[in-house]
């Protein structure tokens, strides 16, 4: 049995990207994970960093629905991050959210007078589902699957968690029923190996 945290990075209620994560989190109960979802639009906080970004920074601390959060991640053993791809990127209260828990001292630790860093969320793992209006190849070859790249590369492995999985639904505008309900199937299978 695994903690999975679910991420909903989606700003609005009722979103296919929150119907992505209820799947994938009721499924994973089923067959015995403890899962806990965050919906960050039901969360209250600000998603803007308005301070310096170091260690021990009490200038904005953290709003309780963060530091709710900081525990879950804390204590979790994978992580999923579910977001629509919004000019070419994750949406704002994403980054926001990102910019306010993924600080120094919890994720990771630089060290004195090095260009060295401790990476302090290793050991977890994660899975990244993105939706997009743009088609696949169309993320690949022009974006350089940027939208899934920044958060795999530039946060999570630097903060020491390796991505199991990146999977995107595309062309949402153009999506039936049908495909939608195809794709949320598929989602029941991601992560045999927790």
């Amino acid at each position: 049995m695994k903690n999975i945290v679910v991420i909903n990075g989606h700003s609005k209620e009722g979103s296919f990207n929150e119907a992505i994560a209820n799947t994938y989190a009721d499924h994973k109960r089923t067959i015995g994970h403890r899962v806990e979802t965050l919906h960050l639009y039901k969360m209250t906080f600000d998603p803007v960093l308005k301070t310096e970004y170091k260690e021990g920074n009490a200038k904005q601390p953290l709003e309780e629905d963060l530091k709710r959060a900081s525990e879950l991640i804390q204590n979790s053993d994978h992580l999923v991050f579910i977001y629509p791809v919004w000019w070419g990127n994750m949406p704002a209260i994403l980054k926001g959210f990102i910019d306010r828990v993924f600080v120094p001292g919890f994720a990771f630790r630089y060290h004195k007078d090095s260009p060295f860093w401790d990476k302090l969320l290793s050991g977890k793992s994660a899975t990244v589902i993105t939706t997009s209006d743009s088609p696949n190849f169309w993320l690949k070859l022009v974006n350089w699957s940027a939208p899934s790249r920044v958060l795999t590369k530039s946060v999570l492995e630097f903060c020491g968690i390796k991505t199991k999985k990146v999977l995107n639904f595309a062309e949402v505008r153009k999506s039936t029923p049908a495909s939608r309900e195809k794709f949320l199937k598929k989602v029941q299978t991601l992560d045999s190996h927790l």
